[in-house]
């Protein structure tokens, strides 16, 4: 499978994209808004039930697919792209089946800086002190 262009303007039109893991917090709800604006076929899946998740999925527009409280390994394979939430592991069985169909794993960082790669990025990691 080839990789697709997402840095191109209409890069995520009709593109299949899974978005592995909602999170309580929101931790997949804005790349799942912005695929969604940009016209990508969302899938976002969460091993969380419906319950857990009230709050993020009252922020998430009607038209992108909940798979909730499991995982569908046909929302792997059918992906053209999946992008992976920071929660989840990298060693995930759903994540190892789609490398091995040759689907291209991103996660936030990396699908938002492709469009940039000729600009030099300067970010802050970790889980304290970002905000000052």
């Amino acid at each position: 499978m080839a990789t697709p262009d997402l840095a191109a303007p209409d890069g995520l039109r009709n593109l299949p994209v899974t978005v592995m893991g909602l999170g309580q917090h929101g931790g997949g709800l804005a790349t799942a808004r912005y695929l969604h604006r940009h016209g990508a076929r969302v899938t976002i899946t969460d091993l969380q039930p419906e319950a857990a998740l009230t709050e993020s999925l009252r922020r998430l527009p009607a038209g992108i697919r909940r798979v909730l409280g499991r995982h569908d390994q046909a929302d792997f394979a059918s992906a053209a792209v999946v992008v992976k939430n920071p929660g989840v592991p990298p060693d995930s069985e759903h994540l190892a089946r789609a490398r091995a169909r040759g689907v291209p794993i991103e996660n936030d960082i990396s699908l938002f800086a492709r469009p940039h790669r000729n600009v030099r990025v300067v970010a802050v990691t970790g889980s304290k002190g970002k905000s000052t």
